[in-house]
């Protein structure tokens, strides 16, 4: 039996990750993500830490693109969203019933969105996620710098 086909094992106290099923492990790294995600404007302060001494790598986008740990957690919790391999049968079968052109549209900042809420298809949450980053960054910097903004010092020369 392969790991995507565990059993799913009840037991009172902790059970070893090793015995989690592929949805259990899901579950939990999507209510680890919205747990940090609650806390996204404390994150826009902070920048990822200096990466010569870290187990992590530095990303590829220039200085100032997806500065901050804010980027960071939305855009990781998004290729958790995105990863197909975690849909259940119906969330894949239900892709062409969404409204593509009301998700491209956007919507207002979604404060109270929970990442983990399985009632919105992950499509509907990754939307919603991008929606709160653009908005973030269009408050931020110019309009031109939303979603991969880069900071200024000074208003753009127009």
């Amino acid at each position: 039996m392969g790991d995507w086909q565990r059993e799913k094992v009840e037991a009172k106290g902790p059970i070893d990750l090793k015995a989690w099923t592929r949805d259990q492990i899901y579950a939990e790294a999507l209510k680890s993500y919205n747990e940090i995600w609650q806390h996204r404007s404390e994150l826009s302060q902070t920048r990822p830490p200096d990466h010569s001494n870290t187990i992590s790598e530095a990303g590829t986008y220039p200085d100032g693109i997806r500065s901050t740990l804010r980027d960071a957690v939305s855009y990781m919790s998004i290729e958790l969203l995105a990863n197909s391999g975690y849909w259940s049968p119906s969330e894949t079968n239900e892709v062409y019933r969404l409204d593509f052109p009301a998700l491209l549209a956007g919507a207002p900042p979604q404060a109270k969105l929970d990442l983990a809420d399985g009632k919105l298809h992950p499509i509907q949450r990754i939307a919603a996620v991008l929606d709160d980053l653009e908005d973030w960054h269009k408050q931020k910097w110019p309009s031109e710098a939303a979603l991969r903004g880069t900071p200024r010092t000074s208003a753009p020369s127009r």
